[in-house]
């Protein structure tokens, strides 16, 4: 409710009804929805500060990184990684979040700065004490995001990590996609895509259209054929990347295939059109 002129509106607070809210309230009003009781408002408020580079919206997004609930922490630091600016980086790498749920928020939004050294190194640095699986993997992926060619190394020497569900392994496979050199190639596909893990033959499978290597579409057409429907699954990923319409149109014809992967073939044939 609106009780003065310069209040700010805030929709539906209780969540009583299933709802895409796009907040387009000015900044000062939303600063103001920021510091409201209720979560959704306080995410509302995230979303739509998005659009301003301020110092008083980058202020306010950076208060909201000390929250008492983990989701504004999370949603906040990832409004910061959209900002992208040396402010946002600022407030994103100037103290550590708890709980990790919240920290996953951080280092996702760090993969965002792209070629950054500062990014670089506090992910660099984040990693030797990390305790959680998957901040760690999350930190992992936004590294080979940043792009900077002196961390790869370092992200390669997680491979071998042991971790729930191989989340630690995938993360640095989906990670030297993003670089999509020949080493990196060389890499995915000796520990990726010859891997006995179902699930980082997938990782593998998944992001091998970043690749430009001659060799990926017979990569590709062989793993068709994988045991794992998880892997199938990544090759139709892959292939409607690369829009190779041949290869996908041989998976939804083959009556022997998943259903739900004749399906996913048949969308991205569908999508090309």
């Amino acid at each position: 409710e609106v009780e003065e002129e310069g209040e700010y509106v805030c929709l539906d607070p209780k969540f009583k009804w299933f709802k895409v809210t796009n907040d387009m309230q000015g900044e000062e009003m939303l600063i103001k929805e920021s510091r409201d009781k209720d979560i959704m408002c306080k995410i509302n408020a995230i979303n739509g500060l998005t659009r301003f580079t301020s110092v008083k919206a980058l202020s306010a997004l950076g208060e909201l990184l000390k929250d008492e609930f983990w989701g504004v922490k999370y949603e906040s630091a990832m409004a910061l990684g959209k900002i992208g600016n040396e402010e946002a980086l600022k407030y994103l790498t100037s103290i550590r979040v708890e709980p990790s749920k919240a920290r996953r928020g951080v280092v996702k939004a760090l993969g965002e700065f792209k070629y950054s050294q500062e990014s670089g190194e506090f992910l660099a640095n984040l990693l030797k004490d990390e305790k959680s699986y998957y901040v760690k993997a999350d930190a992992i992926i936004s590294l080979g995001k940043i792009g900077l060619t002196r961390f790869k190394e370092l992200i390669k020497s997680y491979f071998e990590e042991p971790s729930h569900n191989h989340v630690i392994s995938s993360a640095v496979i989906e990670s030297l996609s993003y670089f999509a050199d020949d080493d990196s190639f060389n890499f995915v596909l000796e520990k990726g895509i010859r891997s006995e893990v179902a699930t980082i033959r997938a990782t593998a499978v998944k992001h091998l259209w970043r690749f430009k290597d001659p060799r990926v579409r017979e990569i590709l057409r062989v793993m068709i054929k994988d045991e794992s429907s998880e892997v199938r699954s990544a090759v139709v990923n892959s292939l409607s990347e690369l829009k190779e319409k041949d290869l996908l149109i041989q998976i939804a014809n083959n009556e022997d295939e998943d259903g739900r992967i004749r399906a996913a073939a048949l969308r991205a044939i569908e999508s090309e059109k």
